[in-house]
């Protein structure tokens, strides 16, 4: 079990900031390759999507990790927030350099700077 927290920062068109705070945690599949995660929005008004979890039958807890990220910055309200560079997950998946990735549509595979080595 691996546990995150992902916070999204950015401006709203009207120039406030927008904050957003969830707590990723994943439970690793009983069989090899498999993996879950799941996300606990920690934000007031912070959207969800209609599952708060995804699974994933190849790559673990990390993939799982990376496809829930992306499945929130996807999410209308999150598009073009900042995720903020520290994430607290193990050193592997933090993002290279401490580099701000963006949330943008179509991410597929999760954001830039969260991929695995």
């Amino acid at each position: 079990m691996e546990t995150m927290t992902l916070k999204l920062r950015g401006k709203a068109a009207d120039a406030s900031e927008i904050y957003r705070s969830y707590y990723l945690v994943t439970d690793g599949g009983r069989m090899a390759g498999r993996g879950r995660a799941s996300a606990i929005p920690m934000s007031a008004g912070a959207p969800m999507p209609e599952l708060d979890y995804v699974e994933v039958s190849q790559g673990g807890e990390e993939q799982a990790l990376k496809t829930l990220v992306a499945t929130l910055c996807a999410l209308p309200g999150n598009q073009g927030l900042q995720i903020e560079p520290r994430l607290s997950i193990r050193p592997a998946m933090a993002p290279a350099g401490n580099r701000v990735s963006q949330c943008q549509p179509g991410l597929g595979a999760g954001p830039a700077g969260l991929r695995a080595p």
